[in-house]
């Protein structure tokens, strides 16, 4: 089964969720789902989304300070991603 992820940027402020973050918890780990989320700034629901995040396959909460920070979020976004790509040597 090939990997999936789901990267999310929040500033912490839930104004449009269908499930609460419990529902997402009992889920994730039934699926073949990472999720990075990379928080920006002091986010007051901040341990859970982490939990969230620990709760997928691989998961893992990125927090920057302020939004133009953001762009060192993706780049660990990358990396994470570049380090789960398995290469194949097609001759």
């Amino acid at each position: 089964d090939q990997e999936k992820w789901v990267i999310a940027l929040t500033d912490g402020v839930d104004n449009r969720s269908k499930n609460k973050h419990v529902d997402i918890v009992q889920i994730l780990p039934q699926t073949n789902v990472g999720l990075l989320v990379i928080g920006i700034g002091d986010i007051s629901h901040q341990a859970d989304i982490e939990f969230m995040c620990k709760s997928s396959r691989s998961g893992k909460y990125i927090r920057v300070s302020q939004a133009n920070s953001i762009d060192d979020g993706f780049k660990q976004v990358s990396e994470i991603l570049s380090s789960r790509i398995t290469w194949l040597d097609i001759k």
